[in-house]
């Protein structure tokens, strides 16, 4: 443990996410959070692989943490390593995160024997150390130290539930449409769930083994939605019906957390390379009415099929609606094999393509945004709904399903796309995909879907400012990690 120039114990607080493209911002903003309030009196280092070590690092270089010390350590497998074959599964959770168990066992092995000879490592002391949810080592390497062990669960409350209740789930088959039985998950269906929760199931009995005696848990949720659902209400019941040193892990609900200074463009690599992109979609859509445009993307993973991409051009061409599309051409496949010929031309005078990054947060808040069609990843469905915008719910895998379900079904901010939300492939036609257009951007209950929410907006605001829950929960968490 390091000193401040006061000589008071300084914390250390070390962070270890994933490198799974959706998880990383939660702890980017858990980062800002701590530079906001702590920058002169803690350090914070990242413990990651290089995607996630060099892009924090290239922020805090641009002074987006402020003053805050970091350190940082580049470790584990890049996530171009990790990919599979399936374009609907691009990462298997257990195998990345086992992988990344076996690499850090030589490195904890050696900074133990550092530790017992009194030589000064590039970790430090660690006060605490924070991990995504599912690298388990991270626990085992707390208890090392005699510090605890916080995951940080970057997806809602209601899939980390269907983990922990995963044996529960295998009465009915994976792709059953019958409702879930079970406390917390009453509004979901047996198909909802992710793969993990039936291919994987050794490993998510060890995580809940692991989270059970967790110090304490920080979640990317505001704590009203997840009330409204119920799966956090049971996930503390579980919690304390398993607690065996009375001591019972707080969960902390800290979101969303969507911008801060510096994120976004400044976010990715190749920074350079968004600037022409970013002004011209900006400029095109100030050329549009308010509330008239659909903005299309479907995440950085949850990549599309060929054949899928035709679909949706097909039920948006037919629609009628302006658009704005940030299309991931499919690997091996092209723009022209995607769509079909003359989309393009057809629709230039009231549609705008993207094929590379789009500034999302600065798109869904710009006045023509209308309506966001999207796999519903949680990052991408918090920040539609921090903008006001309501959703078209298309999820393609991961905790996606179980998000669009909440989005349409409990919050009413969305139209469902794909009935039964299936994990194998859309299944859809062009006629579902124009339907779906037209009730959300030109039928009166679209209409009623984006006063929703509009409302909704309001509420996520009000939990984020001071007073708020989210704001309180932040502020009781930031306490317990600083505290040495």
């Amino acid at each position: 443990m390091t000193a401040g120039t006061d000589g008071k114990k300084r914390p250390n607080i070390l962070m270890i996410p994933v490198c799974f493209m959706g998880h990383t911002p939660a702890f980017v903003h858990l980062i800002h959070q701590v530079s906001l309030k702590y920058a002169g009196e803690a350090t914070v280092t990242v413990l990651s692989s290089v995607e996630v070590t060099s892009e924090v690092s290239a922020l805090h270089k641009k002074g987006v943490f402020g003053s805050l010390d970091m350190r940082f350590v580049t470790m584990f497998t890049p996530i171009t390593d990790c990919v599979t074959d399936d374009p609907k599964l691009p990462l298997y959770l257990e195998a990345v995160c086992n992988k990344w168990r076996r690499e850090f066992e030589p490195y904890r092995q050696n900074y133990l024997e550092q530790r017992r000879m009194n030589i000064e490592t590039e970790l430090g002391s660690p006060t605490c150390i924070i991990s995504d949810c599912f690298l388990h080592f991270a626990k085992d390497f707390a208890d090392d130290l005699g510090v605890i062990w916080i995951p940080l669960y970057t997806l809602p409350m209601w899939l980390g539930l269907s983990f922990i209740y995963a044996p529960k789930l295998y009465i009915q088959p994976r792709h059953s449409p019958q409702p879930i039985d079970l406390p917390g998950l009453e509004m979901f269906r047996h198909s909802d769930p992710p793969y993990e929760v039936w291919c994987e199931k050794d490993f998510l009995w060890e995580h809940r083994k692991y989270v059970e005696q967790s110090g304490g848990i920080m979640v990317n949720t505001p704590e009203y939605i997840e009330t409204e659902v119920g799966a956090i209400t049971e996930f503390r019941a579980h919690l304390q019906r398993t607690s065996t040193s009375g001591k019972v892990p707080v969960i902390y609900t800290m979101g969303p957390r969507n911008e801060i200074p510096g994120f976004g463009v400044e976010y990715r690599s190749k920074l350079s390379s968004f600037s022409v992109q970013d002004q011209e979609c900006l400029r095109w859509l100030d050329k549009q009415s308010a509330k008239s445009v659909l903005y299309i993307a479907f995440g950085t993973l949850a990549n599309l099929k060929t054949d899928e991409v035709s679909v949706v051009a097909r039920g948006l061409e037919a629609s009628g609606a302006k658009y704005l599309w940030n299309l991931k051409i499919p690997a091996g496949s092209s723009l022209e094999a995607c769509l079909p010929a003359g989309f393009l031309e057809r629709t230039s005078d009231h549609g705008f393509l993207l094929t590379g990054w789009a500034p999302q947060v600065k798109i869904l808040q710009h006045p023509s945004l209308g309506g966001f069609m999207t796999h519903c990843g949680w990052n991408s469905t918090t920040e539609s709904l921090c903008s006001g915008i309501p959703l078209i719910a298309a999820p393609v895998f991961a905790d996606q399903c179980l998000n669009a379900r909440v989005v349409t079904e409990k919050l009413n901010v969305g139209v469902a796309l794909t009935p039964g939300y299936k994990h194998d492939g859309y299944e859809i036609s062009s006629t579902e995909v124009e339907k779906a257009i037209k009730t959300l951007m030109f039928d009166d209950i679209g209409r009623e879907i984006r006063k929703n929410a509009e409302e909704e907006q309001k509420r996520l605001l009000a939990t984020m400012a001071p007073g708020g829950t989210t704001y309180e929960m932040t502020e009781a968490f930031l306490k317990l990690i600083t505290t040495v």
